[in-house]
């Protein structure tokens, strides 16, 4: 059974470099179905394991839409600018499937640990 993914970011480029360097460098390969997507209303829409995400495009999701099937796990991308979350939603994105919070200066042994 292979492993889905779907990257969803509000930079479509960064999206599919994180693609490729999954593909690549974790050697994910057959195992593996990547999609990339920077509209949040398409990301809930895939049948996924994992979503790869930015706050921004998380922000997007609107939660209420997001059916109790939809069992992704959810994994945020840090950045510079991320805003203060404040621990009301942070709560909410955990209930719904956040997994974890990658900082900006994570590299890609610990993101090869957290996908498997």
């Amino acid at each position: 059974m292979s492993l889905r993914i779907t990257i969803g970011c509000c930079n479509h480029l960064f999206g599919e470099g994180l693609k490729k360097l999954l593909l690549e460098e974790c050697e994910l390969g057959a195992d593996c179905i990547i999609t990339v997507s920077t509209n949040p209303r398409e990301i809930i829409k895939e049948d996924n394991d994992l979503l790869i995400t930015d706050f921004n495009t998380l922000a997007g999701i609107i939660f209420d839409d997001i059916s109790e099937n939809h069992k992704a796990r959810i994994l945020l991308l840090g950045t510079g600018c991320l805003p203060k979350i404040e621990n009301e939603c942070l709560i909410s994105f955990i209930s719904r499937g956040l997994a974890g919070i990658l900082s900006p200066d994570t590299g890609l042994p610990m993101l090869k640990k957290v996908i498997a």
